[in-house]
């Protein structure tokens, strides 16, 4: 009797099991919307991450500029110790899953005495892939806005599509020659 009490056990055990693993997920549409008016970062982080990414006093939120008269953009600041490459942006950390309907919307400002020669918009899913928009010779000194269909991102050729999990975000602009006399912004809002 003992043997198959602890069969049937097993068994009910396994039943639940798979039947958890196998259960799709609820999903609900979302937007997830940051307009930064505390004052505070929303998650967002500094990126490409900085070698002690535990102190990062250059990422902030800041009154002006702001995006059509909002309280607050958040900045990323940026002081070249050389004349060289300069990548400055922003990340955040997401669980979501795309839809058809998915849409990447931002205003990015650049303060700059010079055009990036690149600003990259990526969506990072939780398999490792990435999908990339760009936008090249950047203006600055000016709110770009962005209203990005997924079918915009692409990662070798092909778009990103719906039913994707997306587990984060970047934003990135970058300048092959920037001068260490200037400091180099890059605002979100």
């Amino acid at each position: 009797m003992k043997r198959s009490c602890s069969f049937f056990t097993a068994l009910i055990c396994t039943g639940w099991i798979s039947g958890s693993v196998l259960a799709v997920p609820d999903r609900v549409p979302v937007t997830i919307r940051d307009d930064f008016e505390t004052g505070e970062l929303c998650g967002w982080e500094s990126y490409p991450y900085a070698q002690d990414i535990g102190y990062e006093p250059f990422t902030i939120p800041q009154r002006t500029p702001a995006h059509n008269n909002s309280k607050y953009s958040i900045a990323k600041i940026q002081k070249p110790n050389d004349i060289v490459e300069l990548y400055e942006g922003f990340t955040k950390r997401l669980d979501i899953w795309t839809t058809a309907d998915t849409r990447m919307k931002c205003a990015i400002f650049l303060m700059s005495d010079r055009k990036a020669a690149d600003i990259e918009l990526s969506i990072c899913l939780l398999d490792g892939r990435r999908f990339f928009y760009h936008v090249s010779n950047a203006d600055a000194n000016k709110w770009l806005e962005m209203n990005i269909p997924i079918s915009g991102f692409n990662s070798g050729g092909k778009a990103l599509n719906a039913g994707e999990h997306v587990q984060a975000v970047t934003i990135k602009a970058f300048y092959p020659v920037v001068s260490q006399l200037m400091s180099y912004s890059i605002c979100l809002d």
